[in-house]
């Protein structure tokens, strides 16, 4: 059947956004091949033009957001709709610009004392400057990716990195003597298709509590912390022994590879699913999205169904990151270059994550055009505001909640962004300021009568 204009129409929307999509990731390949302006390359190898990636960029959104959680004042904005957090973005941004400056000046400062820049005050200068400014122009394609894309720009570009990390490593795994075909790359593979199945399969499928459809808890409930966080903390002995020298004995005890380094990093992160899950999914924040919803039983006591609800999702979350590390353990014993093991997995479920994000927005665009109106910083409280559009009859979407469900509270720069149909725009808008009218107080510890405490995640 051939479409009509309006269909037409909406599918070359899709289209054009598809290929932005695409050509913002294009793009950032290519930034990532300018060189330093007067780095000797035959000294140290050039880290380019985008060296520091989107770090200070990050850095300055969870530095802003934990400063902001612990001072009431600024907590009152971080739920508090859109004008709010374009305030938190401004300081953001100006840490980031701070830390990236800081970040250049070490770079340049390791150059110029290994000879691969001169040491006169231009060249380090122009170093500095380009090396600040390359994470200013990802956050600038993040932003055109966010108005003309089809995810939020950040997360896609976090996304372009992993799989650029990703398919290196399996291609440096070729390039060992020891791996001569393809072959030793089977198990790697298959165990690294197998995690990113089991996190496709817990994404789609958020948790509710036996016998009722609502609160629902996204998956995983703790986000993908615990895989990646414990690595880092055992290193933390080795790097400060250089302080404290009574720490070396422990560094060496919990050296990478050595099976205490990989005990210590499952207990770390088994015991950091039931903690991160709790956190992320307070109680009284879960009923507070679920109220007056038309799905959620009349009467129903909404926080002891989200501690059913949680109960819940934590134990499938311990399963899912059990299962993940096993797998990542024998990826790790059959692989022949160290990336291919944790740092892999990880890295294909962060991909993983912005495709469904991309595909489930290019679904929901199929009905025409959307703007967005609201961003969300709390993964669980997604659907329940789609749920909330759709009772007052809004058609709404949400972009992004799978990466967010990952990184929940420290992807502040990755907001759960709510869209609506342009002329229900001011209609959806008051409903959740209505919704999240609240917020302020209860950030400033006024109380939470659904029995949660006054400021979570």
């Amino acid at each position: 059947m051939t479409a009509g204009p309006q269909e037409a129409n909406v599918h070359d929307r899709r289209w054009r956004r598809a290929i932005v999509t695409g050509a913002a990731l294009a793009a950032a390949w290519v930034l990532g091949q300018l060189r330093i302006p007067g780095w000797d390359a035959a000294v140290v190898y050039d880290p380019g033009a985008l060296a520091l990636g989107l770090a200070p960029i990050i850095s300055g959104f969870v530095l802003v957001e934990l400063a902001a959680l612990a001072v009431p004042a600024w907590d009152a904005l971080r739920h508090a709709g859109p004008a709010a957090r374009a305030k938190l973005a401004v300081a953001a941004h100006a840490v980031a610009a701070a830390l990236a400056v800081v970040q250049a000046y070490g770079v340049a400062r390791y150059a110029t004392d290994v000879g691969a820049l001169p040491d006169a005050a231009a060249p380090r200068a122009a170093a500095i400057a380009t090396l600040a400014v390359g994470p200013f122009l990802l956050a600038a394609l993040a932003r055109w990716v966010d108005g003309r894309g089809l995810t939020n720009g950040l997360a896609l570009i976090v996304a372009g990195t992993a799989g650029v990390e990703l398919v290196g490593g399996f291609s440096g795994a070729l390039s060992v003597p020891e791996a001569p075909d393809a072959t030793a790359l089977l198990i790697p593979a298959v165990g690294v298709g197998v995690a990113v199945s089991l996190f496709g399969r817990a994404l789609r499928r958020p948790v509710p509590p036996p016998g009722a459809a609502a609160p629902a808890i996204p998956m995983p409930a703790c986000g993908i912390a615990p895989l990646a966080v414990p690595a880092a903390a055992l290193l933390l002995p080795a790097t400060l022994a250089v302080w404290f020298p009574g720490l070396a004995r422990v560094g060496d005890v919990l050296r990478p590879g050595a099976n205490v380094y990989h005990a210590a990093e499952a207990v770390l992160a088994l015991a950091l699913v039931p903690l991160l899950g709790i956190l992320f999914n307070r109680s009284g924040a879960v009923a507070r999205a679920w109220d007056a919803l038309p799905a959620v039983p009349a009467g129903a006591d909404l926080v002891a169904f989200a501690r059913l609800a949680r109960r819940r999702a934590i134990v499938r979350s311990a399963l899912l990151v059990g299962a993940a590390l096993a797998i990542a353990h024998v990826v790790r014993v059959n692989a022949t270059v160290p990336f291919i093991g944790q740092r892999a997995v990880v890295a294909a479920i962060v991909v993983l994550a912005v495709a469904l994000d991309v595909a489930r927005e290019w679904r929901a665009r199929r009905a025409g055009a959307f703007g967005a109106i609201w961003p969300l910083h709390r993964a669980l409280e997604a659907e329940p505001v789609v749920a909330r559009l759709a009772a007052a009859g809004i058609p709404a979407f949400v972009r992004g909640p799978a990466f967010r469900a990952l990184y929940q509270f420290f992807a502040p720069y990755a907001p759960v962004v709510v869209f609506v149909p342009p002329e229900q725009a001011e209609a959806a808008s008051a409903i959740l300021r209505r919704a999240f009218a609240a917020e302020p107080a209860r950030a400033a510890g006024r109380g939470d009568q659904m029995g949660g405490r006054a400021r979570s995640p």
